[in-house]
Protein backbone atom coordinates (compact mmCIF):
# COMPACT_ATOMS: atom_id res chain seq x y z
CA UNK A 1 0.00 0.00 0.00
CA UNK A 2 1.19 3.52 -0.86
CA UNK A 3 2.28 5.52 2.18
CA UNK A 4 2.86 9.20 1.36
CA UNK A 5 4.23 9.99 4.83
CA UNK A 6 3.04 12.52 7.35
CA UNK A 7 1.82 15.93 6.28
CA UNK A 8 5.05 17.45 7.62
CA UNK A 9 7.19 15.00 5.63
CA UNK A 10 5.25 15.75 2.47
CA UNK A 11 5.59 19.47 3.09
CA UNK A 12 9.37 19.07 3.48
CA UNK A 13 9.54 17.24 0.14
CA UNK A 14 7.90 20.19 -1.62
CA UNK A 15 10.27 22.93 -0.49
CA UNK A 16 13.85 23.83 -1.29
CA UNK A 17 15.79 25.66 1.39
CA UNK A 18 18.12 28.30 -0.02
CA UNK A 19 21.32 29.59 1.53
CA UNK A 20 19.57 32.91 2.23
CA UNK A 21 17.04 31.24 4.52
CA UNK A 22 14.14 31.22 2.04
CA UNK A 23 11.96 28.20 1.43
CA UNK A 24 11.02 27.91 -2.24
CA UNK A 25 7.73 26.13 -2.95
CA UNK A 26 8.29 23.57 -5.72
CA UNK A 27 4.92 21.85 -5.97
CA UNK A 28 1.41 22.70 -7.15
CA UNK A 29 0.23 26.33 -6.92
CA UNK A 30 -3.26 27.74 -7.23
CA UNK A 31 -4.31 30.45 -9.70
CA UNK A 32 -3.01 33.15 -7.34
CA UNK A 33 0.40 31.50 -7.04
CA UNK A 34 -0.02 30.10 -3.53
CA UNK A 35 1.36 26.64 -2.77
CA UNK A 36 -1.19 23.85 -2.45
CA UNK A 37 -0.89 20.79 -0.27
CA UNK A 38 -3.26 17.82 -0.17
CA UNK A 39 -3.67 16.53 3.40
CA UNK A 40 -4.92 13.09 2.39
CA UNK A 41 -7.43 11.02 0.48
CA UNK A 42 -10.94 12.44 0.68
CA UNK A 43 -9.78 15.73 2.20
CA UNK A 44 -9.82 19.15 0.58
CA UNK A 45 -6.59 20.72 -0.60
CA UNK A 46 -5.03 23.34 1.64
CA UNK A 47 -2.81 26.32 1.12
CA UNK A 48 0.75 25.64 2.17
CA UNK A 49 1.31 27.93 5.15
CA UNK A 50 2.70 31.40 4.48
CA UNK A 51 3.60 31.01 0.83
CA UNK A 52 4.45 34.42 -0.52
CA UNK A 53 5.95 36.13 -3.56
CA UNK A 54 9.44 37.53 -3.62
CA UNK A 55 11.44 38.25 -6.74
CA UNK A 56 9.23 35.91 -8.80
CA UNK A 57 10.08 32.98 -6.52
CA UNK A 58 7.65 31.55 -4.00
CA UNK A 59 8.84 31.47 -0.42
CA UNK A 60 7.22 29.69 2.48
CA UNK A 61 9.16 30.92 5.47
CA UNK A 62 7.22 32.86 8.08
CA UNK A 63 10.17 34.99 9.17
CA UNK A 64 11.28 35.86 5.66
CA UNK A 65 12.10 39.58 5.22
CA UNK A 66 9.32 39.96 2.63
CA UNK A 67 6.77 38.88 5.25
CA UNK A 68 7.64 41.44 7.93
CA UNK A 69 5.00 43.99 7.06
CA UNK A 70 6.47 44.90 3.68
CA UNK A 71 5.22 42.05 1.49
CA UNK A 72 2.36 44.11 0.10
CA UNK A 73 2.94 47.14 -2.12
CA UNK A 74 1.66 50.39 -0.60
CA UNK A 75 -2.01 51.15 -1.23
CA UNK A 76 -2.68 53.70 -3.91
CA UNK A 77 -4.48 56.79 -2.69
CA UNK A 78 -6.50 59.48 -4.34
CA UNK A 79 -6.40 59.81 -8.09
CA UNK A 80 -3.60 57.21 -8.28
CA UNK A 81 -6.17 54.56 -7.31
CA UNK A 82 -7.57 52.89 -10.42
CA UNK A 83 -11.18 53.28 -9.29
CA UNK A 84 -11.02 57.00 -8.47
CA UNK A 85 -13.81 59.08 -9.99
CA UNK A 86 -12.52 62.34 -8.54
CA UNK A 87 -9.23 64.21 -8.55
CA UNK A 88 -7.61 66.51 -6.01
CA UNK A 89 -9.01 69.63 -7.65
CA UNK A 90 -12.55 68.26 -7.36
CA UNK A 91 -11.96 67.37 -3.69
CA UNK A 92 -10.92 70.95 -2.93
CA UNK A 93 -14.02 72.28 -4.74
CA UNK A 94 -16.29 69.87 -2.86
CA UNK A 95 -14.87 70.90 0.52
CA UNK A 96 -15.12 74.58 -0.34
CA UNK A 97 -18.73 74.20 -1.46
CA UNK A 98 -19.63 72.18 1.67
CA UNK A 99 -18.13 74.93 3.84
CA UNK A 100 -20.31 77.43 1.93
CA UNK A 101 -23.47 75.42 2.70
CA UNK A 102 -23.64 72.99 -0.23
CA UNK A 103 -25.63 69.78 0.28
CA UNK A 104 -24.30 66.25 0.05
CA UNK A 105 -27.02 65.29 -2.38
CA UNK A 106 -26.53 68.27 -4.70
CA UNK A 107 -22.75 67.85 -4.83
CA UNK A 108 -23.09 64.10 -5.34
CA UNK A 109 -25.26 64.67 -8.42
CA UNK A 110 -22.92 67.31 -9.77
CA UNK A 111 -19.77 65.19 -9.37
CA UNK A 112 -21.37 61.84 -10.28
CA UNK A 113 -20.72 60.04 -6.99
CA UNK A 114 -22.81 58.83 -4.07
CA UNK A 115 -23.75 61.27 -1.31
CA UNK A 116 -21.91 59.10 1.24
CA UNK A 117 -18.73 59.74 -0.76
CA UNK A 118 -19.31 63.50 -0.49
CA UNK A 119 -19.99 63.19 3.24
CA UNK A 120 -16.76 61.19 3.76
CA UNK A 121 -14.81 63.84 1.84
CA UNK A 122 -16.37 66.65 3.88
CA UNK A 123 -15.65 64.92 7.20
CA UNK A 124 -12.12 64.06 5.97
CA UNK A 125 -12.65 60.32 6.28
CA UNK A 126 -11.48 59.95 2.71
CA UNK A 127 -9.00 61.97 0.67
CA UNK A 128 -7.32 63.03 3.93
CA UNK A 129 -4.07 63.68 2.14
CA UNK A 130 -5.64 66.56 0.18
CA UNK A 131 -5.33 69.87 2.02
Amino acid sequence: MYNPGTLRERFEQKIERTSGGCWLWLATKNNKGYGMLYPGVGKNKRLAHAVNMQDKERTGRGNHPSMRGKAQPPLKRGEDHGGAKLNEGAIRKIRKRLDAGGTYRGLAREFGVDRTTIKAIGKRRSWRHVV
